[in-house]
């Protein structure tokens, strides 16, 4: 059983006057921190220090490795105190057996003779986050030369240690500016200058007697707490200047590697810009707008030197290869395959002279080059390729990363050689998205052919369906047979489009197709779900997820189904944080970055729920007079985009047609109360 706590003092204890030094000969005054303190057999086990004087006690010495253990007032257990190497202090519960032995509580572990062998054991092998290097031991000598107390005395004072009350024990009331002073100088233990930063507290100072009173009443009101923005502005305001100075060096580095790959007749991938900002978000929104774009601005460089370089190393193997030794040899690589149920060990061959690809040892079956159409290398398994080849993929594991990287190469090469090996000309591609509440209605046989042309105003248009690259539609409330609907929608879009991936999570559905052309362009394919119903348990509520890559730029389409009712602002916001964070997309393992952090492109669509801050009456006579942009303005939506409280760094399509919602079944212009969708 573990317990981690951080640095900050809940409150300080008065006592009396004493001081200790700890093994590493430091020297500190304890009369504002501690009072009695009573040692057992070993000077860093004590008798009745508290839990938040043990923590103090250590973050005094700020050595990861620090250790003490202190007795619950209930003596039933010993706590064993360590600051980690991330400077947290960590408690291990100890418990003592009938025969005298101890061991870690709660835990099926080793059994030690008594408390002394467990210490040992930890100081020479890693138990523990971190091995036991230093012990913090009280100097009970100098205590007794300090003339304040005495062994009667501090017997009589003991103080009471219980791990759930104690935290609050003897803490006094003070006023948040004390506070404020008493943390600045437990940082300022961590980071040297900040015991002394002026401008936080100048500026924390004036928002407590000029500005909190009146955030207070917004909060109240669940409304934004625009003066305390502020205040988070002007802290960040020097990063924001930084940022800038960032950015413009990241563009740079883009520029230049957008001009080389040109130059190499590489195709860069798709530029990613800084989003519109509006002219009047306030300040906050600007700098938390900066720091999504940073985000996205290095993963886009990263692309753009990746694609660069890249070809570089095709075109340095394309020159070696061009040599008659190399295109006259045949490279054979031992490889295993891991795309069957039993994995086997096999052989794969490129011949470039005569442009094939084998696959087998004995019975080897031979490949042409333009039946080779997809190379897809692992991002989690730098040796591992799948190939695409003769319509099928394969999946093999090559014995390094440089066998696997020369047979890319190989292939390439072989493949530019036949004509057939140029690079897409897709610079940019099309995608249409369309999101329906079926309202749990089937809508099997419905011509979808309106919709599926349309501009975004949901009348139809001019756009065929075979002139997107790409459509993706979601839908809530679904009603009929997977099977049905895919069907449909096959019906309005041909045989020209073939079915990249489906997910669902009980009635939200996200189905992809892309052209049949571009299906050797298409890798990576993975798909995800989120549920945010009931308990977050519950998938009537919620959001699915499918990801790939095109070409080399990553894409992700998200569809949800948010929390209902105009007063559920919170609980929707709530909603797409759960999403963002929970849904397993991308690279899974990557620490600290969620879905939004890890694609080139994120698509964000579904029945937001989000409704119109104005009455019923004022709504319809503003649809009447066909004022949309007049509800645009009291769109909670829109209001939280620009607040940037939600989906920062998103932008939002153009919105060209009226409220869609409480329309009368058959009808695109005559609204009702009954809740039809």
């Amino acid at each position: 059983l573990v317990y981690l706590t951080g640095f900050l003092p809940l409150g300080l204890r008065r006592g009396i006057s004493c001081s200790f030094s700890c093994t590493r000969g430091y020297s500190f005054d304890m009369e504002e921190i501690y009072g009695n303190i009573e040692t057992l057999r070993h000077r860093w086990h004590y008798l009745n220090l508290t839990r938040q004087q043990a923590e103090e006690l250590l973050c005094q010495q700020s050595c990861p490795g620090s250790y003490l253990v202190r007795e619950s007032s209930t003596g039933t257990y010993s706590v064993l105190c360590v600051i980690d190497e991330t400077g947290m202090v960590v408690h291990y519960l100890i418990s003592t057996n009938e025969d005298g032995t101890v061991q870690f509580k709660d835990r099926d572990d080793k059994v030690y003779p008594d408390l002394e062998a467990l210490i040992d054991h930890c100081t020479r092998i890693k138990r523990l986050r971190v091995l036991l290097t230093r012990p913090c031991e009280l100097a009970l000598d100098e205590l007794a030369l300090s003339g304040s107390t005495s062994t009667s005395t501090r017997a009589s004072m003991t103080t009471t240690d219980d791990d759930e009350e104690d935290d609050d024990e003897g803490d006094e009331e003070h006023d948040i500016n004390d506070i404020l002073d008493r943390v600045l100088r437990t940082a300022g233990r961590q980071q040297t200058g900040l015991s002394s930063d002026q401008l936080l507290r100048t500026k924390f100072e004036d928002y407590t007697h000029n500005s909190a009173l009146c955030d207070a009443a917004d909060a109240h009101q669940e409304e934004s707490l625009s003066r305390f923005r502020q205040l988070i502005f002007e802290l960040g305001q020097p990063l924001l200047n930084e940022l800038s100075t960032f950015q413009t060096r990241l563009d740079i580095l883009r520029n230049i590697f957008n001009v080389a790959s040109l130059q190499q007749n590489v195709k860069p991938p798709i530029r990613i810009d800084m989003p519109t900002i509006s002219e009047d978000a306030d300040e906050l929104t600007k700098l938390s707008t900066s720091l999504a774009y940073c985000k996205s601005l290095v993963n886009n460089v990263e692309a753009y030197a990746t694609s660069f370089l890249k070809g570089l190393l095709n075109k340095h193997s394309t020159t070696q290869l061009s040599k008659p030794i190399e295109l006259t040899t045949i490279k054979t690589f031992s490889v295993r395959r891991v795309d069957h149920v039993v994995k086997t060990t096999t052989t794969i061959s490129v011949n470039p002279s005569d442009g094939n690809v084998s696959i087998g040892k004995d019975d080897a079956k031979q490949y042409r080059h333009d039946e080779v159409f997809q190379l897809i290398k692992s991002r989690s398994n730098k040796q591992r390729l799948g190939v695409v080849i003769g319509g099928k993929r394969r999946d093999f594991v090559f014995e390094s990363l440089a066998e696997r990287e020369e047979f890319c190469q190989l292939v390439q090469s072989m493949k530019n050689r036949f004509g057939d090996g140029s690079s897409s000309s897709n610079s940019s591609i099309s995608i249409f998205i369309g999101t329906f509440n079926m309202g749990d209605t089937v809508a099997k046989d419905q011509d979808l052919s309106t919709w599926l042309r349309c501009d975004g105003s949901g009348t139809g248009g001019p756009y065929p369906a075979d002139s997107y690259d790409i459509i993706a539609i979601g839908t809530q409330e679904s009603a009929g047979s997977e099977r049905d609907w895919i069907s449909t929608i096959k019906n309005v879009i041909g045989a020209q489009f073939f079915q990249v991936a489906f997910v669902r999570l009980l009635a939200i559905r996200l189905v992809i197709f892309a052209k049949q052309s571009h299906q050797h362009l298409i890798s990576h394919v993975q798909q995800g779900t989120v549920a945010t119903g009931i308990a977050n348990k519950l998938g009537n509520k919620g959001g699915v997820g499918i990801s790939f890559f095109f070409e080399q730029t990553s894409l992700c389409f998200l569809n949800c189904h948010l929390a209902a009712s105009a007063n559920k602002v919170l609980r929707r916001k709530a909603n797409i944080q759960d999403i963002l964070a929970k849904l397993q997309l991308g690279q899974k393992k990557l620490v600290g970055f969620d879905v939004a952090s890890q694609f080139h492109h994120i698509f964000w669509f579904g029945d937001l729920n989000y409704r119109l801050d104005y009455p019923r009456d004022e709504v319809l006579r503003t649809i009447q007079q066909n004022q949309i942009e007049d509800l645009l303005r009291r769109d909670q939506l829109r209001t939280a985009l620009c607040e940037e409280t939600i989906l920062a760094g998103f932008e939002e399509g153009r919105i060209a047609f009226k409220p869609t919602y409480r329309f009368k079944r058959g009808s695109r212009d005559e609204y009702t109360i009954v809740k039809n969708k």
